[in-house]
């Protein structure tokens, strides 16, 4: 999830799939089983420079739902974290969790770094890491998806994994997901969109899950700028799925040619190709030989992929 952060040059606001409210969500109660009674009641400059964070990434990506989380919340909480150096990478891991775990953690970013790089062609420094003492702790404090173990916004953030042999395979693939979305943002992509989920998706080896890719498909201005982080599930599925299949379609079409592979794309993004016609300009790029129009070639493609049931 682009959760997941992230600055990049950009002119336009983003085009939400769905509204962005105010946050309203009141603030999490001293008696609930999940109240940290560690948790500074006031911030720090590192935790108000955590909340400015998460107000910039969160609001600007639409990936909070109106009144889902209170980012002084936020704030206070990550801020009562510990922290140390692992393999160059800056780890903040919750007191709850043990440093072997923050540890591991650390070695599974450094893993992701590689991964990322070889798909992508980029290195870039690396983000921080928090780690927090489980799922549902991360989820009080934060807007994650249900349907999602990690999120980046401007750093990655995950739960322990150690007592959950099943959520450490989740993980080790959503750091590689959260990793390509650090390295687009940081080499200055932000859109279009469907290409930094279709992306992360394809170099995280997520299995294709027979999302809703119903022909005829999403707008494609709303695969360009739209979020899909707080849109109702079905349509949510819908984005990823055929942000999914557009980046497979680009890569059908290489055949032998050398050099043609995601760094190609990747490079011309950072030298400037339009993100408004990214898809379509590569579709030339990549068949020059078509006899039908770019999106012609993209409706048969897409047309000819089996509806969900």
């Amino acid at each position: 999830m682009v959760a997941a952060p992230l600055v990049r040059p950009h002119t336009e606001q983003p085009r939400p799939l769905s509204p962005v409210l105010p946050e309203s969500a009141p603030t999490t109660s001293a008696s609930s089983p999940l109240a940290l009674p560690l948790t500074p009641s006031v911030l720090s400059a590192h935790g108000t420079a955590l909340a400015n964070r998460a107000r910039s990434v969160w609001v600007e990506r639409a990936m909070c739902g109106p009144g889902s989380v209170k980012l002084s919340d936020w704030a206070r909480y990550l801020q009562g974290f510990r922290e140390q150096e692992s393999l160059d990478l800056e780890v903040h891991f919750d007191f709850a969790v043990a440093p072997s775990v923050a540890l591991h953690i650390a070695r599974v970013v450094f893993g992701a770094s590689l991964d990322v790089h070889r798909a992508t062609g980029l290195r870039v420094p690396p983000p921080a890491v928090y780690v927090h003492r489980d799922l549902v702790t991360l989820r009080s404090y934060s807007c994650l998806p249900s349907n999602a173990v990690a999120f980046y916004d401007g750093a990655i953030h995950v739960p322990d994994p150690s007592k959950d042999e099943g959520l450490e395979i989740e993980i080790r693939r959503s750091v590689v997901h959260e990793y390509t979305h650090h390295a687009l943002f940081s080499a200055g992509i932000r859109e279009p969109i469907w290409f930094q989920e279709g992306l992360a998706m394809h170099v995280a080896l997520e299995p294709w899950r027979n999302f809703d890719i119903t022909p005829p498909g999403l707008d494609m201005r709303d695969m360009v700028t739209g979020f899909p982080h707080t849109a109702p599930p079905k349509l949510s599925e819908r984005f990823y799925g055929q942000a999914y299949q557009m980046l497979e379609l680009l890569q059908s079409l290489c055949g032998p040619q050398p050099d043609c592979d995601n760094r190609q794309l990747v490079k011309a993004l950072v030298e400037g190709a339009p993100a408004a016609t990214f898809f379509e300009d590569m579709i030339a790029a990549r068949a020059p030989r078509s006899q039908v129009s770019p999106l012609e070639l993209w409706r048969m493609y897409f047309g000819g992929l089996r509806p969900a049931q």
